[in-house]
């Protein structure tokens, strides 16, 4: 064998001990990066319910619901609880919200170690895909520690209602302030939309429907744009920035509809602002 002969097969053999080497390097760094995942995220599970009973998601616009106190009038929360809420309906939003900053919250559905929702540190923001039961686990950390101080608990529905029809087709100029109470229409549907532009940035304003107990959300920029204030009629709200604001009626927090025809006005409620002082 000459010379060349052997130094191709030392090039080869040098070529081939490289790429196992890179093969064996690019293997180990993706265990490690799966256990560095995985120690990310547990999947915790625990196994003391707390309270003892279960609870009603909360509905929309409801506000926080406190699940557990750090008093003697509640349940005391613990870092190694979970809770057990019913009745959540399809694609409604939540905010778990745990008093000790830090604490991994892990949602899971169907029964208590059933399938992953959502998890991360409070406050953690998932989402009810599917109606039903849904399971909030409670740990000091990601790797599902655990402790016996004592915390406050809350859930709130987060969920908006989402846009239907408009009405009237005509987009109206916001009213100036001091003009009053501007009519709308008096065939409005809960389930429509109202179109407004021309508000000016700062300015406030009140929204009613004529049935009592309408649910109002206003948005900003498109008719599913950012969310602005919800709540029942009359509703106060602020136009922050200049521009267009959609004006929704629902006939719940539930985003019911209802087809009973109502009036529905708008009116400017800033009130004026003299910079001079005098005398």
């Amino acid at each position: 064998m000459n010379q060349n002969t052997d130094s191709l097969l030392s090039f080869t053999a040098k070529a081939r001990t490289t790429r196992f080497v890179f093969f064996l390097a690019m293997l180990m760094l993706a265990i490690t990066a799966g256990t560095s995942h995985r120690a990310l995220a547990q999947n915790c599970v625990n196994t003391i319910m707390n309270p003892a009973s279960s609870f009603a998601a909360p509905s929309i616009g409801s506000g926080p619901y406190t699940i557990a106190d750090d008093t003697p009038l509640l349940y005391l929360q613990q870092q190694r609880d979970y809770n057990q809420m019913t009745g959540a309906l399809p694609g409604h939003t939540f905010r778990s919200i745990a008093g000790i900053p830090g604490t991994w919250i892990t949602v899971r559905r169907d029964i208590f170690n059933g399938t992953i929702v959502a998890q991360g540190t409070t406050p953690l923001n998932w989402t009810a895909v599917l109606g039903g039961t849904y399971f909030i686990h409670y740990n000091v950390n990601s790797s599902c520690g655990t402790s016996t101080d004592l915390m406050t608990t809350t859930i709130e529905n987060t969920s908006v209602c989402g846009a239907g029809s408009r009405f009237p087709d005509l987009v109206l100029t916001a009213p100036t302030r001091g003009a009053g109470p501007y009519t709308i229409t008096a065939d409005q549907f809960q389930g429509e939309y109202n179109q407004m532009s021309g508000a000016i940035a700062g300015h406030t304003f009140r929204s009613t429907a004529g049935i009592a107990g309408t649910w109002i959300t206003v948005r900003a920029g498109s008719v599913a744009g950012a969310l602005v204030a919800h709540g029942s009629t009359p509703l106060n709200w602020t136009a922050a920035a200049g521009g267009t604001y959609f004006i929704q009626y629902n006939a719940n927090s539930a985003c019911g509809s209802g087809y009973t025809a109502m009036t529905t006005t708008v009116e400017n409620t800033t009130p004026c602002a003299n910079s001079t002082q005098f005398p």
